[in-house]
């Protein structure tokens, strides 16, 4: 990744450690759909250091331990040529849609650094694995219910909606890893053929024809090697952020009022037919994976 040396901390406690060296993200979690992350790149004015879990360590092989090397290394690289997304730099004022554009911003990093791993000779990362991605579209599917159901969600709209925007978050960086393996040589058709019945059943109901429009802008990004040497015009973080507008209103909620700031309301605009259909499927896949 042309980032040869970086600092590396191993810890026992990848969650708490992310949290003490970078204050900006104090409720960070290491849960990704249906995981955990392995490490985590940490990039501050006082320090730049990759972190990494020894629990992942100890039961990884060489070449998985050099695999997300590479990768985070990916991310050191973005952050010092200036095209990592952080709120430092994206020019919006504080407002919905500035949470969309870092969302989307943040998914786009793993894609460009996905895809240069794949070009370099690397394996599938485990999250892009059709299996991997039936639990995140099954995990997906009840983070949002399990907000809609927590007493907290109805007493406080704010907790509602960062619940939801945690969770779309999360799915759009499962769906950055798909898009790179896809772009890769395995097919604009994957993951869904490769996907359990429940999961093209998720797939079919929040993603459907919302993959073809976002393979088409992942075509236009240049991958993390192009980082400070091609020309990467920040716009295409408000791109991003009108992707993940679409997947928010797939997964059955919407943004109203002003984009950049001011008063605006975060509502449910899925019918209770839609609402009953995925909670039976959540209800039936869950069993079945209890089985």
């Amino acid at each position: 990744m042309g980032r040869p040396d970086a600092e590396v901390l191993v810890t026992s406690d990848l969650q708490a450690a992310v949290r003490r060296l970078d204050t900006s993200v104090p409720a960070y979690t290491t849960q990704r759909g249906g995981g955990e992350v392995a490490g985590r790149t940490v990039i501050t004015p006082e320090v730049s250091v990759i972190v990494l879990s020894d629990q992942y360590l100890r039961k990884s092989s060489p070449h998985d331990i050099e695999r997300i090397l590479a990768h985070e290394a990916g991310h050191l690289v973005l952050g010092e040529s200036g095209e990592e997304v952080g709120s430092e730099r994206l020019s919006v004022k504080p407002g919905w849609r500035w949470k969309l554009r870092y969302i989307g911003g943040t998914a786009l990093e793993e894609y460009r650094i996905e895809r240069a791993m794949y070009d370099l000779g690397y394996g599938s990362s485990e999250m892009a694995e059709s299996d991997s991605v039936s639990s995140s579209l099954h995990v997906l599917n009840c983070r949002v219910f399990e907000a809609m159901a927590d007493p907290r969600s109805h007493a406080d709209t704010v907790y509602f909606e960062a619940m939801i925007l945690a969770a779309l978050s999360d799915f759009a960086k499962v769906l950055a890893y798909c898009g790179a393996l896809s772009l890769s040589g395995r097919g604009r058709d994957y993951p869904r053929r490769e996907l359990n019945h429940f999961g093209q059943a998720n797939w079919d109901d929040f993603v459907g024809t919302h993959w073809g429009e976002r393979l088409d802008f992942f075509e236009t990004i240049p991958d993390v090697r192009q980082a400070g040497i091609s020309r990467f015009e920040t716009n295409v973080w408000l791109q991003a952020a009108n992707l993940e507008q679409e997947l928010l209103k797939r997964i059955g909620f919407i943004f109203q009022g002003p984009p950049d700031g001011g008063n605006y309301y975060f509502t449910r605009r899925q019918d209770d037919q839609v609402v009953e259909s995925r909670l039976s499927r959540a209800s039936e896949e869950a069993m079945v994976r209890e089985a």
